[in-house]
């Protein structure tokens, strides 16, 4: 596999001496919050194994830290943090270490990662970007580097036969935005992203802490003035954080749907076929 970085926000992977049959699997999720005492970690291992089993290709879309434990953030006490974090001066560069002696297990598989706003957050107030030391620490580690994405940005997903360029697939994806919606899980933004991103093939957002998967059909035209017919997946990756008996509950939020979503590219007759299934 090739990985380059086109620009930032954009990225390309190839897969080489690709032949009828080939498939791989790959992980989506988002909203991990790993330094959280709500965060199911026992169920992130599950997930995480799975895929080192599976030989398949773990993707985060933002949040993957929680990092709310800053000394005077106004979001958290300390009986919030997890105790082994609960040391003066350091709370950032425990959670980076901590993170970092986790996912160095699975470094075959992790192949991309991007900020949510919990990042982007200590990146604005603290002027340290904590996603950044992770992924640097962890490359040090790999011959083929860890894409840092943006919050936004687009994933191509080419194939070569022969050495030769051929099927692709497009992913959007963005950490999300909006607000919880506890009616409609933010189903309601998949015709405006669909609209918003006619190219992709598959569009993935989190931030809310729901999990969907809508398959919808789409038509296009080509240059030849042939309309097709073009199934687009959009998922809603979920959270890896459970609900808390405080803000959460105050505020009416229901429970998160925990887990993720497996994806498989299977090329067969000429053609990439898109399966999702639920990582649960």
């Amino acid at each position: 596999m090739k990985v380059r970085e086109i620009s930032r926000g954009a990225h390309h992977f190839t897969f080489q001496n690709v032949g009828s049959g080939w498939t791989q699997k790959a992980l989506f999720i988002s909203d991990v919050h790993w330094d959280s005492k709500k965060c199911d970690r026992k169920l992130l291992k599950k997930h995480f194994e799975q895929a080192k089993k599976d030989n398949a290709l773990i993707f985060i879309f933002g949040d993957w830290f929680d990092v709310m434990g800053c000394k005077n953030d106004p979001r958290s006490k300390p009986k919030d943090i997890r105790p082994e974090y609960l040391i003066e001066g350091s709370y950032l560069d425990l959670v980076v270490e901590d993170a970092v002696k986790f996912l160095k297990n699975y470094l075959d598989n992790i192949a991309f990662i991007s900020p949510g706003n919990h990042e982007t957050a200590i990146d604005k107030h603290r002027d340290t970007d904590p996603l950044k030391n992770m992924i640097r620490e962890l490359n040090h580690m790999r011959k083929t580097p860890i894409m840092y994405g943006k919050y936004e940005g687009w994933i191509k997903f080419q194939i070569e036969r022969s050495g030769i360029p051929n099927k692709s697939k497009l992913l959007h994806y963005h950490h999300g935005y909006g607000g919880n919606a506890k009616r409609s899980k933010s189903i309601l933004n998949a015709d405006i992203d669909m609209k918003e991103n006619p190219d992709a093939d598959i569009l993935v957002s989190g931030h809310t802490h729901t999990k969907w998967h809508l398959p919808a059909v789409v038509r296009r035209l080509t240059n030849q003035m042939r309309v097709i017919k073009k199934k687009v997946h959009v998922l809603k990756t979920g959270s890896y954080k459970m609900k808390g008996s405080g803000w959460e509950t105050e505020k009416g939020f229901g429970e998160p749907t925990l887990g993720g979503w497996w994806c498989e590219l299977a090329y067969f007759k000429d053609e990439i076929e898109i399966r999702i299934a639920e990582a649960s």
